[in-house]
């Protein structure tokens, strides 16, 4: 066989063994399965309306199998805030606008993506509040509510 004729055969083995087809192919599931865990985890779990309180939201691939979690929009991996006696507060319209373009995440086996947001708590009164992961636009997934306590900023001194 000729050194060129070797070359040849040599790099042919090559394409054949890096094309050989044992790519792990995406399952697709849907937000909500069980495949999937969502959690959210917050920086402070009582702050002082205004301050800055970051929520970092979780979408994690508890299968054995890589997979593509698939959405009708922009609206992914998201969070949502309720009261301690339920009301939804954020978002305050019930749902996040959302462009109308397909999206999706893929993650393989055990691979985690997160989504870091801000919330300063304005505009709503001091309390006790629920804040979730959610998935979609339409918040219909939602991980377990961690618990975080707003108080109101101290009034200024007298002068």
């Amino acid at each position: 066989m000729t050194v060129a004729r070797r070359v040849v055969t040599a790099s042919a083995a090559l394409v054949v063994v890096a094309c050989s087809g044992t790519e792990v192919p995406l399952d697709p599931v849907t937000p909500g399965s069980p495949a999937l865990e969502l959690t959210a985890q917050l920086s402070h779990t009582t702050f002082v309306q205004g301050d800055s309180v970051a929520i970092t939201v979780t979408l994690r691939n508890v299968s054995s199998r890589a997979v593509r979690v698939n959405f009708t929009n922009t609206c992914t991996i998201v969070y949502a805030i309720r009261t301690a006696a339920g009301a939804l507060v954020v978002p305050s319209s019930g749902f996040w606008t959302c462009d109308p373009f397909v999206s999706n995440i893929s993650l393989d086996r055990l691979e985690a993506t997160q989504r870091k947001f801000v919330w300063r708590g304005e505009g709503l009164p001091a309390g006790n509040y629920l804040v979730y992961g959610a998935l979609g636009q339409d918040l219909s997934v939602v991980s377990p509510g961690v618990p975080v306590t707003m108080t109101v900023p101290p009034p200024p001194p007298a002068p």
